[in-house]
């Protein structure tokens, strides 16, 4: 998936709607799913994945500033926004909804890829405390 992503990414700038939206890039985020292959969307990151029709009736967030167009604009992909969480994770796609989650996400995706104990090392060898950082983000979780 990174070298993909990197494939559109031009001289380090943004990547354009069209080639967020490409359908290549659709496609491969829906075989992505197919295989339950874990999928993390930050802030508008949860849009392609939306378009790609893998959160058709699935739970996810996405940006929510704005008067909450980007979720509106998801909610219409058929998604279930859930608007007032920062972090919402079903079965194998984790979406948040604002940058500031990035580094949330990333720690969660990481404890499915290389366990609890694995990254919990990484955790720690970054500065933070891991047990600061699940007890954060496990209290404000919520089951939807």
């Amino acid at each position: 998936m990174i070298n993909w992503i990197k494939q559109f990414k031009k001289n380090g700038q943004r990547r354009s709607a069209k080639e967020n939206y490409d359908e290549r890039f659709l496609n491969l985020i829906a075989e992505f799913d197919k295989q339950r292959k874990y999928i993390a969307g930050v802030c508008v990151g949860a849009l392609p994945i939306g378009k790609s029709g893998v959160l058709a009736g699935r739970n996810a967030t996405t940006y929510h500033l704005g008067g909450g167009n980007r979720q509106r604009q998801l909610a219409a992909l058929g998604v279930n926004v859930i608007s007032d969480q920062r972090i919402v994770k079903d079965c194998n796609i984790i979406t948040s909804f604002c940058p500031e989650t990035a580094v949330d996400v990333a720690f969660i995706l990481l404890s499915h890829l290389v366990g609890r104990e694995l990254a919990d090392a990484v955790i720690s060898a970054m500065g933070y405390d891991p047990e600061k950082i699940w007890n954060t983000l496990y209290n404000e979780a919520r089951k939807v």
